[in-house]
């Protein structure tokens, strides 16, 4: 029953990707298209992003998928930062974008 009920939204995803993801990643977005459904998927930004590489990009769009008409039911806002991290959590970690405070020897 389950792999019935899960086989195509990952379908949908790998319909859709157009970019290497790894297992964690596909089992988010799987889970994403599961409960916004093929048609939202494939026009959303989330998408774009993620065809275009941006990777952390895609994952700050979880976060705007949280209503459920005019709501934002804690359950649903929960779940897409469940997802959000999931996906995040296979990307490789990057150095923050400040500079590092310039030693005593680098000083004129």
């Amino acid at each position: 029953m389950f792999n019935a009920a899960v086989a195509p939204r990952v379908a949908a995803v790998q319909k859709y990707v157009k970019v290497p993801l790894s297992q964690v990643q596909v089992d988010a977005l799987v889970s994403f298209v599961y409960n916004v459904g093929e048609d939202a998927f494939k026009t959303s930004t989330l998408l774009r992003k993620l065809n275009n590489k941006d990777y952390r990009g895609a994952a700050e769009e979880f976060l705007k998928w949280t209503r459920a008409g005019s709501a934002h039911p804690p359950g649903l806002v929960t779940r897409r930062k469940k997802e959000r991290l999931m996906f995040l959590s296979s990307l490789p970690q990057v150095a923050p974008l400040t500079p590092p405070a310039p030693s005593p020897k680098d000083k004129p």
